[in-house]
């Protein structure tokens, strides 16, 4: 994929910085009296933007690229964290309760099916409510007609699945550490009636304390089942239920010690003779 022109123009760069709303008018205005018949180029003046911490790498490689749409309400995306079918993952500062969080904007696709993205609104919504230790929690459900936007606690550390790929399988009281707390996150979770539906190894993260939290919560509905932790019974289009997040949380079990899925060619958990 041919990555995108970088702006030459300093007069348009300004321009894209001036859209972009992270800096006020009257910040935009001193630039561009301060730079008013200068030679320097959009690069140097992006590179001491991020050197004095007024913008993020990302940040400027987006705007040298002709980006500007950082604001989503209140909050200001700072960095892609990934991207997937389901969409942009996205760290960005959160100007109403001053915090880092992470934003999921889903993509065309993984709004297409009308039914799905009810699913997901309502249980993206019903788990806003939860509050726990070892819970990444819910902060808002983004909704219009065109975007839909999940906004979640930041947790600051790698996801076991890809700590365990790079690093190999946890040792046996590691992982018992983190089911317990995992254990302890799903029943306070379930004793509210919220549902994860999509655990996989991927959803649990380790903190800087060393402490797991759970993220995820709300996507189900937008993912495919048969990812090699999924229960059979909503592959066969029942709802996914409490048995559900018990049966993956074991699944994931067997990931940590094993290194592997437990049904590594992607299947759920039904017997041959099921499918």
């Amino acid at each position: 994929m041919a990555q995108a022109k970088l702006i030459e123009s300093l007069d348009k760069f300004l321009d894209v910085l001036e859209k972009s709303r992270l800096f006020t008018p009257e910040q935009v205005k001193k630039f561009r009296a301060d730079l008013a018949g200068s030679d320097r180029q959009p690069l140097d003046i992006a590179r001491k933007l991020v050197k004095n911490r007024k913008l993020s790498k990302w940040q400027a490689s987006q705007l040298l690229a002709g980006f500007h749409r950082f604001r989503q309400g209140q909050y200001v995306l700072r960095d892609q964290l990934g991207k997937n079918a389901l969409g942009g993952l996205f760290l960005a500062h959160d100007e109403k309760r001053g915090q880092l969080v992470v934003l999921r904007s889903l993509s065309k696709s993984a709004q297409a099916n009308k039914e799905a993205l009810t699913a997901f609104v309502a249980l993206s919504e019903r788990a806003i409510g939860l509050e726990h230790e070892h819970v990444a929690r819910v902060l808002e459900v983004r909704c219009d007609d065109q975007h839909h936007a999940l906004v979640s606690e930041y947790v600051k550390g790698p996801d076991l699945q890809s700590q365990i790929l790079e690093d190999g399988p946890l040792a046996a009281t590691q992982a018992v550490t983190y089911l317990q707390q995992a254990a302890e996150a799903l029943a306070a979770a379930h004793k509210k009636q919220v549902i994860h539906g999509g655990l996989n190894p991927a959803c649990f993260m380790v903190d800087g304390d060393g402490v797991l939290k759970i993220t995820g919560w709300g996507l189900a509905p937008l993912c495919n089942t048969g990812n090699g932790y999924s229960a059979p019974e909503p592959s066969d289009n029942l709802p996914a239920d409490v048995r559900g997040d018990v049966f993956s949380l074991g699944a994931t079990l067997y990931f940590w010690l094993a290194g592997h899925a437990p049904f590594p060619d992607g299947s759920d958990g039904a017997p041959p003779d099921e499918k």
